[in-house]
């Protein structure tokens, strides 16, 4: 398999809304939807706890019970972390699992529903507060809808979500990183940044921004509707739900294991643009060890890379700019 980032298509907001009304019309319904949503993100958070654990042949219920925390808004998005919730005991059925329900919504049936079968299966569902320690948080706030700013209690709730990310909890956002604009991503400045991001049907534009693993989920799709909206289905393994599009993704930990074929990646695109590859002498004529050199490669690359966000960014604001006036 390539080691390539696939292209999926991007989706724009009236896009996704248009996407799912079409659904609605070919026969689907909000509870069908939801179940596949909700197990794809349950598969792609059983993934990224399998990556993290050490002990992968051991049998499933020897192994150290995980700690999931799964914070659900009023709308479809938590309905989709109430599925996964459910999902992921029966993944990992030593597992502590939690959902923080904080604005249970009375508009679908369906919500009271979701939440008797998670406690059915000796989920607790509570209004909060989020105290413990917590493996894994999934983000299933606010969904491509969202629109303005966080309001009480789910912009505290935000917060304590990068609090809890600066204390090692990995955190893993459903479809959209609550608080981002669905086109623009993180306009808010919030600084929210979840680790992991599970894309539903086929990314949004705010995932061209997005730096973490990012999955896409939901392998339903019907051929003539992907073709509509320029969606290309990723090759699904096997019978999974869900699959990593980027995976070349390196975490901060693990980029520096990897320092020789990045340094010789390095010297050959420096060889490629004519460049002495000598190791150059510092003031006091001793020689730069390769880190010294790459960092200041990597400066140079990020300077790079700044610059080409910048000119999409333009561009972006030029095509919205043009769609508003049409």
């Amino acid at each position: 398999m390539s080691s390539d980032p696939i292209e999926t298509g991007f989706l724009n907001a009236k896009d996704a809304y248009d996407l799912d009304q079409h659904l609605f019309q070919n026969g689907y319904n909000l509870e069908q939807l939801m179940e596949l949503a909700g197990l794809s993100v349950a598969e792609a958070v059983y993934e990224v706890l399998s990556d993290d654990d050490t002990s992968s042949t051991i049998a499933v219920e020897d192994k150290k019970p995980k700690r999931i925390l799964i914070i659900a808004g009023p709308g479809n998005n938590g309905g989709d972390g109430l599925v996964a919730a459910r999902h992921l005991k029966h993944f990992e059925p030593n597992s502590h699992i939690m959902v923080v329900y904080p604005k249970k919504s009375s508009r679908e049936p369906h919500y009271a529903k979701l939440v008797k079968q998670c406690t059915d299966m000796g989920i607790i569902v509570s209004d909060g507060p989020m105290d413990g320690e917590w493996d894994l948080c999934i983000d299933s706030i606010f969904g491509f809808s969202f629109k303005g700013e966080p309001r009480a209690p789910f912009a505290q709730i935000i917060q304590n979500m990068m609090d809890m990310q600066k204390q090692g909890t990995t955190i893993v956002s459903v479809d959209i990183p609550s608080g981002w604009d669905v086109n623009q991503g993180d306009i808010l400045k919030t600084g929210f940044k979840p680790d992991v991001l599970v894309s539903l049907t086929a990314p949004k534009l705010c995932a061209k921004k997005f730096p973490g693993k990012h999955f896409v989920g939901g392998r339903f799709l019907p051929p003539e509707l992907a073709s509509k909206y320029n969606i290309k289905m990723p090759p699904y393994p096997g019978v999974s739900q869900v699959m990593q599009i980027n995976p070349n993704f390196q975490t901060e930990e693990n980029i520096d294991d990897d320092w020789g074929s990045q340094y010789a990646a390095y010297c050959t695109e420096q060889e490629a643009q004519g460049k002495d590859d000598k190791r150059e002498n510092d003031d006091e004529g001793n020689s730069k060890d390769w880190a010294a050199q790459y960092h200041e490669h990597c400066i140079a690359k990020e300077e790079q890379m700044l610059r080409a966000q910048m000119e999409l960014a333009r561009s972006e604001d030029i095509e919205n700019d043009k769609e508003a006036s049409d």
